[in-house]
């Protein structure tokens, strides 16, 4: 889904509104499985590695989608790494990567997450950014599909 985000002082970014993305718009994304079902989300930093929130590990992932429900080839995990701060009830350090065991082969829909350089981004200047990933839009309402 595609979505603005509002930023708050002293509060954190939400998601809002929402628009389906087209195959290949965010290559990067992917989706984190357990026994065949989408769990949570991650990006593809390069062709072996994810990172993702430490609460949401998975041994399977899939690259290359849009629809949660289309054609999906499972890459195994053979490493996983949590931050060593990492807490589960305060979220605390919530971050981890995953090393794939087979490499990904990079796409049209397929690739990594496209990062600048340390002289591109004044951190004081951005206005807009978009978020990836397949979310619940409010509270009670069922994960979309794509």
């Amino acid at each position: 889904q595609r979505r603005s985000l509002t930023l708050s002082p002293g509060r954190a970014a939400l998601a809002q509104a929402g628009d389906r993305a087209g195959l290949g718009e965010f290559p990067w994304q992917v989706s984190l499985t357990h026994s065949g079902q989408h769990q949570c989300g991650g990006s593809l930093i390069s062709h072996v590695w994810i990172v993702t929130g430490a609460r949401c590990v998975s041994n399977s992932v899939q690259v290359g989608l849009v629809d949660l429900k289309g054609q999906k080839v499972s890459h195994e995990v053979g490493k996983i790494i949590c931050h060593e701060d990492y807490e589960p009830l305060s979220s605390r350090a919530d971050i981890a990567l995953l090393q794939l065991r087979i490499p990904v082969k990079f796409s049209n829909s397929v690739s990594a997450v496209c990062f600048p350089d340390n002289n591109f981004l004044d951190p004081q200047e951005i206005q807009n950014c978009w978020v990836s990933g397949w979310s619940l839009l409010s509270e009670g309402e069922r994960e979309r599909e794509t």
